[in-house]
């Protein structure tokens, strides 16, 4: 049996799925599954992946109807048989080690979840961007941590991303995590979640993924559209969360980092919408 499942959404990507697909398949740590989810793509998409399915046995390809990123994450859950997952999106890529130094943190530490970092890059001009995962300054001084060390800061420590992170598959089935649907903040509130519930953290300072910005077309860039009422996916993501820690009893010790998350988004989106959609936006919070 395989010890990593790595799980792909696949949407109408054609131009970066085989870049992705080459990054996974030829990693330094071969003993995996690689779950693609073709989430209703229209493009050749799904042909592409029939073709590597054909020379590689460790590709499972899974179609579905249309419905979005985070259920195509749910479906992919649903056919792995390992014990660990790792996320990742189809026009993105993994450098050539990756999952090699996420599963050597795990048998380090058997940690519930294994926080490493992006590289961001500019898709346009290909030069590097900002590196993300976890903030330097904030990490604990434990090596392995849980979240009741870092309860006043924990959403500032780890970002929501499910990118470059190594998940155990026994925390996600005992709270019975999964993605909800929305256009953005998709993984907000099951990452978040996830590492509230967390018995042990361990963060490697090592960027082993590398995110596609400013591409066109994709989901992010379509939703920063100035007029785009994307607030509405970012309120639903912080309402289920709240649910979510307040079932697990944890909400009021997470107060101050849910409220700073929450302002530092909202900042955000007031920064990037137009003047009428900042209207709207301030309108939606007075009465939310």
């Amino acid at each position: 049996m395989a010890k990593v499942s790595v799980i792909i959404p696949v949407f109408n990507v054609e131009k970066y799925l085989e870049e992705c697909l080459d990054s996974v398949i030829n990693q330094t740590f071969n003993d995996i599954e690689i779950i693609c989810v073709n989430d209703g793509s229209t493009d050749n998409s799904l042909e592409i992946l029939n073709t590597y399915a054909k020379k590689d046995n460790r590709i499972k390809v899974v179609t579905k109807e249309n419905d979005g990123l985070g259920p195509a994450r749910n479906t992919g859950l649903e056919y792995i048989t390992t014990d660990l997952v790792c996320f990742i999106d189809s026009d993105d890529y993994f450098v050539k080690d990756a999952i090699e130094k996420l599963y050597d943190a795990y048998t380090k530490t058997h940690a519930d979840i294994i926080v490493a970092k992006a590289q961001l890059f500019d898709d346009i001009t290909q030069k590097n961007l900002s590196i993300r995962g976890w903030t330097n300054e904030l990490k604990p001084k434990k090596e392995v941590f849980a979240a009741k060390d870092c309860y006043d800061f924990l959403y500032q420590l780890i970002n929501q991303m499910t990118h470059a992170k190594l998940f155990s598959i026994n925390v996600i089935n005992k709270y019975n995590l999964k993605f909800h649907k929305c256009r953005m903040h998709e993984d907000l509130t099951f990452t978040y979640t996830y590492i509230a519930l967390a018995d042990s953290i361990y963060l490697l300072n090592e960027p082993i993924y590398m995110y596609r910005a400013n591409r066109k077309g994709s989901l992010v860039s379509n939703n920063r559209n100035r007029n785009c009422d994307s607030w509405k996916d970012f309120s639903l993501a912080f309402d289920l969360l709240e649910q979510n820690l307040k079932k697990y009893k944890v909400f009021e010790n997470l107060y101050t980092s849910f409220i700073n998350s929450l302002v530092l988004i909202i900042l955000s989106h007031l920064k990037n919408v137009s003047f009428i959609t900042k209207f709207k936006l301030i309108k939606f919070l007075r009465q939310n």
